[in-house]
């Protein structure tokens, strides 16, 4: 089969493995969405010790990589949902 051959057979039938190139493997998205304990700080506009105890009271989850913690977006942002409704806020 020919190169053009070969790229015309696979825009008309594409395959499983064009698909998953075309969308970026789990992990990446989940690297990416991972914010540092100053980020969620700066985030929260409190202080990084603040942060720690809304871990220890088991209020925010983190995960640990190597050495490193770090805090889903989308945990955080539950927080703030949670902590928002708490309050009657929006």
């Amino acid at each position: 089969m020919s190169k053009n051959q070969t790229s015309e057979a696979a825009r008309s039938n594409p395959s499983s493995t064009e698909h998953a190139m075309a969308t970026p493997p789990t992990s990446a998205c989940s690297l990416e969405s991972l914010l540092k304990v100053l980020e969620v700080a700066e985030t929260l506009r409190l202080s990084q010790r603040a942060v720690w105890r809304l871990v220890s009271a088991q209020k925010l989850a983190y995960i640990r990589i190597g050495g490193a913690v770090r805090f889903r977006r989308s945990d955080v942002a539950a927080l703030i949902r949670a902590g928002s409704s708490a309050v009657g806020g929006a």
